[in-house]
């Protein structure tokens, strides 16, 4: 039996890094460490081993391990969205699933001491997952990242969503009309009597037309609410369905517009889903522009023939 002089190098430390660790994400996430990046993107992540000098440590065994994914309001996800797909880099390259919570993948570190990975989650709804890499020879080493996050673009960037998302905060329409993102039900000024659909995961409000036009409960002032030339613009430069697949909005329901219907007393609204305008609604979405619309304050009528003292033109009968 030959034996060494000294015992191979055991691992004292492991880290679980990320590329994509987001400050903001971070600090939403009440200040736990938190990589993100959109849908249908892998996220990055490194796990290294050092030894007891802060040297790496090829071919130590460790464990990475993913727990429950998360809704942003704290709700465990357990369907088909929450499956994650982990594809190993280096030292060696394979691809494993992680269904659910537990779920674990095991091997070496590489000749500098780590194991690189891309995760993926396909059919996120905007879920956080925390994962923890533990050493194998001593499972009281561990660390973790809190929170590997996909967002989806149909869920806004707001403490009172219900989902990690990157809806963008503005669009631009066709004729360079500015909107904001719609408000959230839970992010209106006041929520009495307004009611509320589920589209895309999210809470939205929809209001009749009495409600679109009282200060206290429309999301913005009548100078900021849009014409059906606004919105027919919008839609214009996201047809079909672009305007969910690419910013996010919902267009299960139409849009109340500022103008009434052919100039007449009806309410009016546009469909986002088809551009069409018309009259005959009970509830719909309210949109808000960005800048309002100016508006005139004072109409001047001037003369060069104007006489100061009198504040009056003069003119000779005679002449015209």
């Amino acid at each position: 039996m030959l034996c060494l002089a000294q015992p191979h190098p055991a691992g004292v430390s492991v880290t679980l890094t990320s590329s994509a660790l987001d400050d903001a994400r971070t600090l939403s996430n009440g200040g736990r460490p938190s990589a993100s990046v959109k849908k249908d993107n892998p996220l990055p992540i490194v796990v290294m081993v050092k030894d007891r000098d802060g040297n790496p440590l090829a071919g130590e065994a460790i464990t990475l391990r993913r727990d429950n994914a998360m809704s942003r309001s704290g709700t465990i996800v357990n369907t088909a969205a929450n499956v994650m797909v982990l594809t190993e880099l280096a030292p060696v390259s394979a691809t494993f699933t992680l269904a659910s919570h537990g779920t674990q993948w095991l091997g070496f570190t590489g000749s500098d001491g780590t194991a690189i990975f891309n995760v993926e989650q396909p059919d996120t709804v905007g879920l956080a997952t925390p994962f923890t890499a533990i050493l194998a020879r001593d499972t009281e080493t561990t660390t973790v990242l809190d929170a590997i996050t996909f967002t989806v673009v149909t869920s806004p960037d707001s403490a009172m969503a219900a989902y990690w998302g990157h809806m963008p905060d503005t669009v631009t329409a066709e004729n360079g009309v500015v909107f904001e993102r719609p408000k959230l039900w839970k992010e209106l000024p006041s929520t009495s009597g307004v009611s509320k659909v589920n589209s895309n995961n999210e809470v939205w409000p929809v209001f009749n037309a009495t409600q679109r036009a009282d200060s206290n409960l429309s999301p913005c002032e009548a100078a900021r609410r849009p014409l059906s030339d606004d919105l027919e613009s919008l839609y214009a430069r996201y047809p079909g369905n672009t305007l969910t697949t690419q910013i996010g909005w919902s267009t299960q329901y139409t849009w109340w517009a500022l103008d009434n219907w052919l100039g007449g007393s009806n309410p009016q609204v546009v469909g986002l889903n088809n551009g069409s305008a018309w009259g005959t609604v009970n509830t719909a979405y309210q949109g808000c522009l960005v800048n309002p619309r100016a508006t005139v304050s004072s109409v001047t009528l001037t003369s060069t023939a104007l006489d100061s003292s009198t504040q009056a033109a003069p003119i000779d009968c005679g002449r015209r």
